[in-house]
Formats: structure tokens, C-alpha cells, sequence
């Protein structure tokens, strides 16, 4: 609206002109303009990065983000000049860097670059890594009138990364070094490292294993089993553990065992496995033997109607072979305590046994024969037993080792001959 007086010959009022002009258009621009600027301020201020707005030759700040104040401190530098702003900047090339983009008008892209920052009012000068890019800023004639500054401080993010290259070959330095098998997986499971140890047992070509490569120097009838459980440890992201045997470059299958456990992030989420494979051929084949010479002995045993026994005199466990169970009349069990043997002995025949303390000593008579009253078919059987003790080294009982036959048929045969015998010693003396 616009209101003008019009006046007469004699300068007097005598009238008004009105003009009036449609100015909704021009308005709603200027709110837009408005409500642009300030969503930009805002973007400005609550962007990740710092950011600053320089003005004319000295630098001048005008405008900063809250990442920018955090960066130096919470300074008041608004309206001051970089270089009475930031003092300790002095020699470090940052200023000579903002003359050069100033005069020659391009810009400045820098990574990583070392920065020595006083972060905190009064307190020491850090050291930071800054990634920066000076972006000259031009009015209408194109003539360069400031600078805008933006970067990220990435100390922390270097730091981590140097930690992680540090944790790298730390690993790599000792799994090198280590004589057993080592691996790695991809969190899906296919392997993408291994030791030198793999490639001079396997004979294989570096890479040759990767993925599932791996499964070629596997024995043909393991490698399902193996696939199985490994596929069961990546599903449940728990310990894995399983035997195999693995091809030498020889052609011969030898017998490992593989171990791995799975690697997590702060959040929780597996990022690879570590795995190694140890060679228990040796071990396999000794058990193997001995189990098959315990199984002769065991076998020998039952053919000859004896048993074994091995008594802890510390415990009083008893642990028995397998026909040990059944001469006693005991169902088949690892191990019971003696007290429970001794409740089977015949109460008359309990100073012929073991105690306690000729155990504890060393007294008990090697060789004896007691009856027992079967726990089963409640009938009396004789037992023979010979022992022997294993002493620690001070001389004292630790182990009592013996072994067991029943001679019932024999003392009942010793018996029935004792009958004849003074039955034809009487028939004799009739005849005589």
C-alpha cells in the first residue's frame, strides 16, 4: 500500500492517491528464502564435520558449527583472525595454506594432515589428524572474498586403524611362528588364510586352500562329517571341535584334531574365525593299541575266570575290570567305594580281608580267600585275591592293585575229595 496527500494551487490537502500492489508472490519468496536459510543453519550446525566461514585477507571467523567449537576448545574466535584465534597453529602450514587458496582462488583438498591443537582451554596441545578442505568463496564479479573450511577430525578412527594393523601382525608374527596348523575363516566360513605350517605339511600352493579348497587334502571319508559339523558351528556361532585326517605331501592320511572359535565386534557380530589343526596321529595310534591290548587282556581275563581291581587307599574307590562286576554280583559300574565290597564279605571271614589300615600301611596279606554271600542269588561263593601296592616317593601305599577269581567250584571239589578221602579211610578200617 502506498498513500500520497494531493495537494491544491494552494498547497493544501485536497485529495490522497492510493496505490495498491499484489505483493503475495514476493512475499511467500521471501519466506522461503527465510525458512531456507535457516534449514541451512541448522545443516550447518548439526553436520558431523567441522565447518567454518572465513572472510577477506586475514581470515577472519564469522561463522562456525558446534563441531568446529569442539575441535578448539569452545574459544570465543567469532570476528578474530585465524592466526590471534589459534596461536598455537603458528609454523604448523595451515596459514601459509589459507593464503595460497585466498590469492590463487583454488581450492585445497588434504587427508590425514598432523595438527597440534590446544582441545581444551589451559591444558597441553594434542596431537590430531585432520582430514580439510579449503573451498575459496567468491561474490558476483567472481573475485575471491573468503574461505569455507570443512573437515573431519580423524585421530580416533587412525588410531583404531593402527591398533587393528598392529593386532594384524602381532597374529601374523605368532601364528607364523607357531608349529601347529593355523587358519582363518570368513564369517560365512570359507577359509581365506593359513599358516606356513599348512603349506609345507599339505604341499600346497598359497591360495590353493581358500574357500573350500580346503576339503581336497581331507580324507574322502571324513569330508561330510567334517562339512556337518563345521556348518553346525557357523549356524550356532559357538566353539568348534572335531577329528579328521588330513593328506601329507607324502599321499599319507594323518590324523588331526581341529579347533576353532569364532571372533566378535563390540556389537556382538562374528567378523572371522580362527582355527588351528593339531596332529594327534601319534596319540590316536598309541590309544588305539593300548585299547586293543586292553581289550586282550580284558579277553584273556575272561578266558582264564579272573579279574582286576585297582583301589585308591587315599578315596577307598575301587575301580574294577569288566568281569569284576558280576563276580561281586554288582551290576556293571565305573567305580564303588570298598565299603560297599566289605558289606559282602561273610562276617567270619573279615579278619582275612583287607582293613582300612593295613591298607593305609601296607600289611594286608597279598594273597587270601574269603567267602561272600552274592548279593543276587544270596548264595556263598569263595573268592581269591592277590595284591600288590604302588608306593609314592616316600615309601607310603598311594594304589593297591590285585586281581580276583572265583574258586567256589574248587573249594567245593576240595570238599567232596575231603569227604571220600575220610569216607575210604573208614571203609578201610571196616575191612581191616
Amino acid at each position: 500500500l502506498d498513500y500520497s496527500p494531493v495537494l491544491d494551487d494552494a498547497g493544501k490537502p485536497a485529495g490522497v492517491i492510493a496505490i495498491i500492489s499484489e505483493t503475495t508472490e514476493k512475499v511467500k519468496t521471501e519466506l522461503w528464502r527465510s525458512s531456507e536459510r535457516e534449514r541451512q543453519r541448522q545443516m550447518f550446525e548439526q553436520a558431523p564435520g567441522f565447518m567454518a566461514m572465513l572472510s577477506g585477507r586475514e581470515h577472519t571467523l564469522e561463522l562456525t558449527n558446534v563441531s568446529f567449537m569442539q575441535l578448539v576448545g569452545h574459544r570465543d574466535v567469532l570476528g578474530l583472525p585465524v592466526q590471534e584465534a589459534f596461536p598455537e597453529v603458528e609454523g604448523q602450514g595451515f596459514f601459509e595454506l589459507l593464503d595460497q587458496v585466498y590469492t590463487s582462488g583454488e581450492r585445497f583438498v588434504g587427508s590425514s594432515l598432523k595438527a597440534q591443537i590446544q582441545r581444551v582451554p589451559d591444558a597441553p596441545i594434542e596431537e590430531r589428524f585432520i582430514d580439510l578442505v579449503f573451498q575459496p568463496v567468491r561474490n558476483p564479479n567472481n573475485d575471491v572474498i573468503g574461505i569455507f573450511v570443512q573437515g573431519e577430525d580423524v585421530t580416533d578412527r587412525l588410531t583404531a586403524e593402527d591398533a587393528l594393523r598392529q593386532s594384524e601382525a602381532q597374529f601374523r608374527t605368532f601364528a607364523e611362528s607357531m608349529p601347529n596348523h593355523v587358519w582363518r575363516a570368513k564369517p560365512d566360513g570359507l577359509l581365506n588364510w593359513f599358516n606356513p605350517r599348512v603349506y609345507e605339511y599339505s604341499g600346497a600352493s598359497p591360495g590353493e586352500l581358500d574357500g573350500e579348497g580346503w576339503a581336497a587334502i581331507i580324507h574322502p571319508d571324513d569330508v561330510t562329517r567334517v562339512a556337518e559339523v563345521w556348518q553346525n558351528a557357523l549356524v550356532s556361532g559357538i566353539f568348534y571341535e572335531t577329528e579328521f585326517r588330513i593328506r601329507r605331501s607324502d599321499g599319507v592320511y594323518r590324523w588331526h584334531v581341529a579347533r576353532s572359535v569364532p571372533i566378535h565386534d563390540p556389537e556382538g557380530k562374528i567378523t572371522q574365525w580362527i582355527g588351528t589343526n593339531t596332529d594327534i596321529h601319534d596319540q590316536k595310534t598309541i590309544s588305539q593299541k593300548l585299547a586293543e591290548s586292553e581289550r586282550r587282556l580284558q579277553l584273556s581275563q575272561t578266558a582264564a575266570g579272573i579279574s582286576s581291581l585297582e583301589l585308591d587307599i587315599a578315596t577307598g574307590t575301587v575301580f574294577g575290570s569288566e568281569g569284576f562286576w558280576d563276580l561281586w554280583g554288582l551290576t556293571p559300574r565305573e567305580s564303588v567305594h570298598v565299603s560297599v565290597l566289605e558289606g559282602i564279605v561273610i562276617p567270619e571271614d573279615n579278619e582275612v580281608r583287607s582293613t582300612a589300615e593295613t591298607r593305609k600301611n601296607g600289611t594286608a596279606a597279598p594273597n587270601v580267600e574269603y567267602r561272600i554271600l552274592h548279593p543276587a542269588t544270596g548264595e556263598m561263593r569263595w573268592l581269591s585275591r592277590h595284591i600288590d601296592f604302588v608306593h609314592d616317593d616316600a615309601g607310603k601305599p598311594i594304589k593297591m592293585f590285585g586281581v580276583m577269581q572265583d574258586i567256589t567250584a574248587r573249594k567245593e571239589a576240595e570238599a567232596r575229595r575231603l569227604m571220600l578221602t575220610h569216607e575210604l579211610e573208614h571203609r578201610i578200617k571196616n575191612i581191616l
